[in-house]
């Protein structure tokens, strides 16, 4: 008896159209954060701060390299700058 074998079973499911949960839960969030700098700060440092938030936002949302996100290059390029290296000279 041959059971079929699911495929592509590493794509995240969709919310809204194109929107995975991750995708929708980060824009809000970048959403949530230019909304507390709306209440907070005056307008000249509202626009830059929310700029940089949303660009900062909508990269690690879409982006990937290589089909890794942005976040996960980010938190192994941080993890490989701390941990101690071990340098090893073999006479040859």
């Amino acid at each position: 008896m041959q059971y079929p074998i699911p495929q592509f079973i590493e794509s995240e499911g969709k919310i809204i159209s194109f929107l995975s949960f991750r995708q929708f839960f980060l824009l809000v969030g970048g959403g949530a954060i230019c909304a507390l700098f709306f209440t907070i700060l005056p307008f000249y440092f509202f626009v830059i701060g929310s700029l940089l938030v949303m660009a900062l936002t909508g990269s690690i949302a879409f982006v990937k390299i290589d089909n890794i996100s942005v976040l996960t290059i980010f938190m192994n390029f941080i993890g490989f700058t701390i941990a101690s290296k071990n340098y090893m000279w073999i006479k040859k």
